[in-house]
């Protein structure tokens, strides 16, 4: 699998992933059986506002490059978690299937659902994630860093869909030997306010100037929609 940094990898996005880096905090928590476990924090003031859950937002473009909102949240896991270990960011284009991998929104986290202190780990992190925060928001670590869908161990959870919790997920790939996290374009950026402290806008990203044609490669926000793209699901 590919490293978490790509060597295509523009200057603004080394710089922005750098500055992001250092907002990195780990904070240890009890899990139920009384152990501490570590989850992250953020270390900028958080509004009381908070991001919307994120809409669908499949791969449309060819563009491998790991963004800076990605790099900087595979880095604060393998902080707070150092004994595990990573499967990498980004994917080839030519592979077959839809996959945020090919736009550097996509990173698997890796641990094993087979080993007791891996299952353990993932599950401080997700619940984490998912969970209410002090003002009563629902999966707000989540929405604060723009985390579109999440799959392991055989389960799916979608901000599209986080109504139905997690789903069985009965893709090829089982997803027992790591995390799938997919990322909305704004928090594959980084700019959304676990790391800025300021609330993002819903970001489209680029749209295909045909149907069925790939879209640019990601270039600047984009406050609407795309148009007759199918972007009813989420696949991994």
């Amino acid at each position: 699998m590919p490293a978490i940094a790509s060597s295509r990898r523009p200057h603004w996005i080394t710089a922005a992933a750098t500055s992001l880096t250092a907002l990195m905090l780990a904070t240890p928590v009890a899990s139920p059986a009384g152990a501490q476990v570590p989850v992250p924090t953020s270390r900028v003031a958080l509004p009381k506002k908070i991001e919307k859950l994120s809409p669908y937002l499949p791969q449309v473009s060819c563009d491998p490059v790991a963004k800076p909102g990605v790099i900087a949240f595979a880095r604060l896991v393998r902080r707070t978690y150092p004994t595990t270990g990573s499967l990498g960011i980004t994917s080839d284009c030519a592979v077959r299937g839809r996959s945020e991998h090919k736009e550097g929104r996509a990173w698997d986290w890796a641990v094993s659902a087979h080993d007791r202190a891996d299952a353990a780990r993932a599950t401080a992190l997700l619940n984490w994630l998912l969970k209410k925060d002090g003002r009563g928001k629902k999966y707000a670590s989540a929405r604060r860093l723009g985390i579109m869908y999440i799959i392991w161990n055989r389960r799916i959870w979608g901000s599209a869909y986080a109504k139905d919790g997690w789903r069985p997920y009965a893709g090829a790939n089982p997803h027992t030997t790591h995390v799938h996290f997919s990322f909305s374009c704004a928090g594959a950026m980084g700019r959304t306010s676990f790391w800025t402290g300021r609330v993002a806008k819903t970001d489209y990203g680029p749209c295909p100037r045909k149907r069925g044609g790939l879209a640019p490669r990601y270039d600047g926000p984009n406050s609407e929609p795309c148009r007759d793209e199918n972007r009813d699901g989420d696949r991994g």
